[in-house]
């Protein structure tokens, strides 16, 4: 992640971390995340700006995080407790990357949620930058994006 940096949410989950100064610093990294997305979907791909603009998947469970190696895609399914599945999925250009972070913002012991995510424009392609609650970041390099909504199943 480029604008909310592991850093600053291990330091957003510490108990000294809590001060005026944080909380002017966090509005300022907010206001830097809604510019950067404002200046992103003006000539970006319909797909990433409807996803954008949803703006759905803060704090949401991760189902799924693989890799089909035959088709250079990658997938992402995230659940919206009782409301909707949603696959997420990327025709990939390069590997995707794969960081580990720890601290205070992230616990390895729990089902991973969805924290955090941007979209960055690197060239001819776009990466998707998400952080997950278990300290995992990916860096998506892909080309084509779309997000598909199912309905939610119980067993």
């Amino acid at each position: 992640m480029r604008i909310i940096t592991a850093d600053l949410i291990n330091l957003m989950n510490l108990p000294e971390g809590q001060t005026p100064e944080f909380d002017a610093k966090w509005d300022l990294v907010q206001k830097e995340l809604v510019d950067h997305n404002s200046a992103l979907i003006e000539n970006c791909h319909p797909s990433i700006k409807k996803f954008v603009d949803a703006a759905i998947f803060f704090e949401c469970p991760v189902h799924c995080r693989s890799r089909d190696f035959q088709n250079d895609e990658y997938q992402l399914v995230i659940g919206v407790p009782n409301t909707a599945v949603y696959s997420l999925h990327y025709e990939i250009v390069d590997d995707v990357r794969v960081l580990h972070h720890k601290g205070a913002g992230f616990d390895d012991k729990d089902k991973a949620i969805w924290l955090y995510d941007e979209f960055h424009k690197i060239e001819n392609h776009y990466e998707h930058h998400i952080v997950f609650s278990d300290g995992m970041e990916m860096q998506i390099p892909f080309i084509f994006f779309f997000c598909r909504k199912q309905l939610w199943f119980e067993d």
